[in-house]
């Protein structure tokens, strides 16, 4: 039950009334259905269940949608998926930075980790690309912690983007100039 401001309590416990109808007085009366007050484990708001949806098996989360969140869905995969752009996802619903569909980003949860600490919203986790080329499917994979860099923001970041840049250029013109050296024997 989604309306809280229902459910009322008296000695006997937390109840909602509810229009019945009385087959052998052929008309309806008002009658009380008793139950509990519970907090859903997915999405933690409060909703009343009723001792006969107890006993029938429902009144586990406070909706169907709930019902079949994570590990319950049918098609759950164990909690760990493939973003489109190549990252790898966990599903942590009580994290306090998971998306709307409840996964972060393993590199971020690897991170809070080594640091000990939550990541601030604005701060990023860089790849090094230490074992794979930078831009491949496989360093966006390779969550290892020397494999990861914080920065505390994102112009921090793209600085380093473009100080790395710089460096493959002018290693790239180095390059060249040796290859147009003579070779000495």
């Amino acid at each position: 039950m989604k309306d809280l401001s229902k459910v009322k309590k008296d000695k006997k416990g937390y109840y909602i009334e509810r229009i019945a109808y009385d087959i052998k007085m052929k008309k309806n009366y008002l009658g009380k259905i008793y139950g509990w007050l519970k907090t859903c484990s997915v999405c933690n708001k409060p909703y009343f269940v009723s001792k006969d949806q107890i006993k029938r098996g429902f009144g586990q989360s406070c909706s169907r949608h709930c019902a079949k969140m994570g590990s319950n869905h049918p098609r759950w995969g164990g909690g760990r998926t493939k973003s489109t752009d190549g990252y790898i996802r966990i599903y942590m619903p009580k994290h306090p930075r998971c998306d709307p569909n409840r996964y972060v980003y393993e590199h971020r949860l690897v991170m809070e980790k080594y640091l000990g600490r939550y990541l601030k919203p604005e701060e990023i986790v860089h790849h090094k690309g230490t074992k794979y080329p930078i831009d491949s499917i496989e360093n966006k994979q390779d969550n290892r912690i020397k494999n990861l860099m914080p920065f505390k923001s994102v112009g921090k970041h793209l600085n380093f983007h473009r100080l790395q840049k710089k460096e493959t250029k002018k290693n790239k013109h180095i390059n060249e100039i040796i290859k147009e050296l003579p070779v000495r024997i």
